[in-house]
């Protein structure tokens, strides 16, 4: 196979650096042309202008942006002409471009060995080490060289990475006269020149780039905190106020060329690139060099003023802008200057980071009560920001007694209508709600809804919070028309003034779909529940504590619509999300591994079900107390599992005193009351105290139909439990009555083939069996053979004996 290869007559490489070198090259091209000794660089640029055949000239290092390369361009239609260069601006003189960045890591272990190991080949062990190597430099060609130099020099390969990590700024900074390259200028000196042509002002907003992360640094950023100078009180206290008047001269105002300039001059220096969507990224390596060049005084200064132009910059920022500085604030530390740490730490709060807001917050209340009292608005404000961080830590009784003093404190210096105490009323309100005490917090959020539509309005965004809280407090003791009619108006309130992907509609929509589930109207929640979820992840994120909520309840409308694999499929990573982000033994991962197990559980996974519950309601007794709902919610479920296992003398050591709990703690006519009452009879009426079963399950059935209606879930399930038992005792015709119905709202509610429906249908079919052909007494119930969890019984025995 023949190939057509282009044929050069003459090649030669200019070094571009400076005016001088390419004259100097220009002349020798001259002299080796036969033009003569006397004459000049531009006899050079002529004869390649003018020689018709092919040539190739390579301008190389053609760095500096204040060199005019244009004018030594031979003006040619027959030559062809490379240029390597770190200035981008010279994209403008070219056809075509390519911009080099680092090597590939292949080619960049094989530079680097090829310096640090000259006579041999490199050991697979060796291969390991300098690949290594290779990715902390980033693969970048002039560090490899350097590096691989160096080890070679010093025989340290083994070494060299813990070397480079104790002394970069050193290694970085130390010339090799001796490499087999013609590189003599350190890493760091290569840019120091490039660094000493800059002004005061590129060098200043470089190093202010340098206390961020290196990649996508928003220039929306800058322009939001100049933007937002106007409505900060004491403008000139603010740690970033000297930098930025500096960046723009004193006008502290944005402007767009002015912007476009200092970017422009970086980049022609290859110090940054300016890359699509508005975002400035720099080499690692650049940006360590960077923060190496600043003394520890002036770096400590940089970071407080890199931390305040942030925090001025979220003021009443979008969400998508906040996630964006996410990556910039990893490495942000506390300031102590009490305007920059309360705003990074609403960053924190609002990006769903607990542990670091907490961390900003906690010590600024203590810091704020030292200069200003305990009462001082801005130490209150802070003490309410401290409180609703312990919450979300899931440190319910620090919240709740903080909570309760923050009250009383209010009420006392304000008195009752003040803002300040319907903000603490609001916040006890939330920490009686999470320790299980939801009367209490219905009591509270009922009077303040009132108060807040008179003192605030009906549509102020306090009031419908409070509201919301509301609808969540009437879920919680089980009135759920009342709170869907909330949720229902609160999302069209809430699209119209805030928006359709505000944060706060998303949480009411997600309220929404709750009250749908309560109600049993599942296909409306999931029609709700599966958008929401994506929408989440593209404006929250998808490790958002929100959005794993919202992940949560989606899998609670699977489980509700019997899609037990649809269901396990988000509850499994999300269990090990929730361990590994909040801790096993946080309530919210407690709920979520007690949902795992009953998902085990209606898959007949009964012994990975019981591995979950058995432990988990012993945790739960010990962290949140016996007689939280929580609790009572994870004792329910594994009374369910040992009741599916046909364990039910196990299920009834849990259940009996589970029943009388409930009825302390929820109340009788509670639906978690009831349906522990249902499930207790059918327990019951299973090892053959049908007596005792009839006298609970008959009235728990007219309780739940005269309390929440007929095709509530918890009315459905009461119909079931009371159809088996009514079959045992061998009333057949009153079973059917009650099942065909049951069968056809089962339909209607859940679908034909969800499993609950399956299963009534066949119960239909057996009862008609057993009428038309009656069956021999019922069998004894099976014998336990399981061992059961000994320290959950005897938790109970007090109450068994009530």
């Amino acid at each position: 196979m023949n190939t057509f290869r282009k044929r050069f007559t003459q090649s030669y490489m200019i070094t571009a650096n400076s005016e001088e070198s390419i004259m100097a090259s220009y002349y020798d091209i001259a002299l080796k042309n036969g033009l003569g000794e006397f004459s000049n660089w531009e006899a050079g640029l002529r004869w390649l202008s003018q020689h018709e055949e092919e040539w190739i000239i390579l301008y190389d290092n053609a760095d500096d942006p204040d060199l005019d390369l244009g004018k030594f361009l031979p003006q040619s239609s027959h030559g062809n002409i490379i240029i390597t260069s770190r200035n981008s601006s010279l994209k403008q003189i070219s056809i075509k471009s390519k911009m080099l960045k680092d090597m590939e890591p292949e080619d960049g272990l094989q530079l680097l060995l090829k310096h640090a190991i000259k006579n041999n080949e490199a050991t697979p062990e060796q291969k390991l080490t300098a690949s290594d190597i290779a990715a902390k430099l980033h693969h970048f060609a002039l560090a490899l060289v350097h590096a691989g130099s160096y080890i070679s020099q010093q025989n340290c390969l083994d070494s060299y990475l813990h070397r480079l990590e104790q002394h970069q700024l050193v290694l970085m900074t130390k010339s090799l006269p001796q490499s087999i390259d013609k590189y003599s200028l350190s890493v760091y000196a290569t840019w120091d020149l490039s660094w000493n042509k800059l002004d005061e002002q590129c060098k200043i907003f470089l190093r202010l780039c340098s206390c961020y992360h290196y990649e996508g640094i928003p220039r929306r950023l800058f322009r939001k905190a100049l933007d937002n100078l106007l409505w900060e009180g004491d403008v000139e206290s603010l740690a970033a106020y000297p930098v930025l008047s500096f960046l723009t001269s004193q006008k502290l105002e944005w402007n767009d060329i002015w912007m476009d300039n200092i970017g422009e001059t970086i980049s022609s220096y290859s110090l940054m690139s300016i890359e699509k969507g508005g975002t400035y990224s720099l080499h690692p390596l650049v940006h360590q060099w960077i923060r190496d060049s600043i003394d520890s005084v002036k770096q400590r200064d940089f970071q407080l003023k890199s931390q305040s132009l942030v925090a001025i910059a979220i003021k009443d920022a979008d969400f998508a802008f906040l996630r964006s500085l996410v990556p910039h604030c990893i490495h942000f530390g506390i300031t102590e200057d009490a305007h920059t740490d309360s705003a990074v730490g609403y960053l924190w709060y609002e990006c769903g980071y607990y542990s670091r807001a907490y961390d900003l917050w906690e010590p600024l209340w203590h810091q704020l009560k030292a200069v200003y009292g305990n009462m001082h608005p801005l130490t209150l404000n802070q003490m309410i920001e401290v409180i609703n961080t312990l919450e979300k830590l899931g440190r319910n009784k620090e919240a709740l007694e903080m909570a309760e003093s923050y009250l009383k404190m209010t009420k006392e210096s304000f008195g009752e209508e003040h803002p300040m105490t319907l903000g603490g009323m609001h916040t006890l309100s939330n920490q009686y709600s999470n320790m299980g005490r939801w009367n209490e917090a219905l009591q509270i959020d009922e009077s303040l809804v009132e108060m807040s539509k008179t003192v605030l309005g009906e549509q102020h965004p306090d009031t419908l919070t409070r509201l919301n809280n509301l609808a969540n407090s009437y879920t919680q003791v089980g009135r759920f028309i009342e709170a869907l009619q909330i949720a229902s108006i609160l999302v069209e309130v809430s699209k119209k003034i805030l928006g359709e992907q505000h944060p706060d509609t998303l949480d009411r929509l997600g309220n929404l779909a709750i009250s749908y589930s309560d109600m049993g109207r599942y296909n409306e929640a999931l029609k709700i529940s599966e958008p929401l979820v994506e929408m989440s992840k593209e404006i929250m994120g998808e490790q958002h504590p929100d959005t794993l909520y919202r992940i949560h309840n989606l899998a609670q409308d699977y489980f509700d619509l019997g899609r037990y694999n649809d269901t396990l499929h988000l509850q499994e990573p999300l269990v090990n999300i929730s361990k590994q982000i909040l801790g096993e033994p946080h309530p919210v991962t407690m709920t979520r591994i007690c949902n795992l197990a009953m998902s085990y559980s209606r898959l007949r996974r009964y012994n990975e079900a019981l591995q979950l519950s058995e432990p988990l309601v012993k945790m739960s007794v010990e962290i949140l107390g016996e007689h939280h709902p929580d609790t009572l919610n994870q004792m329910q479920a594994l009374t369910n599992i040992y009741s599916g296992m046909g364990k039910f003398e196990e299920a009834l050591q849990i259940g009996e005193p589970l029943a009388e709990l409930s009825k302390t703690v929820l109340g009788e006519e509670h639906p978690h009351t009831l349906a522990r009452l249902g499930n207790l009879a059918s327990d019951l009426s299973c090892i053959g105290n049908n007596e005792k079963a009839l006298e609970i399950g008959e009235p728990v059935w007219e309780m739940c139909r005269n309390l929440l209606g007929e095709q509530h879930p918890s009315t459905l399930f009461a119909m079931d439990n009371l159809t088996g038992i009514y079959s045992r005792v061998g009333r057949h015709q009153e079973a059917l009555q009650i099942l065909q119905p049951l069968v056809e709202m089962s339909k209607q509610t859940l679908g034909e083939q969800h499993p609950f429906t399956i299963r009534r249908i066949e119960k239909l079919m057996e009862i008609r069996a057993d009428i038309d052909t009656p069956t021999s007494d019922i069998a004894p119930p099976k014998k336990s053979s399981h061992k059961p969890f000994k320290g959950i019984f005897r938790l109970f025995k007090k109450h068994s004996r009530k």
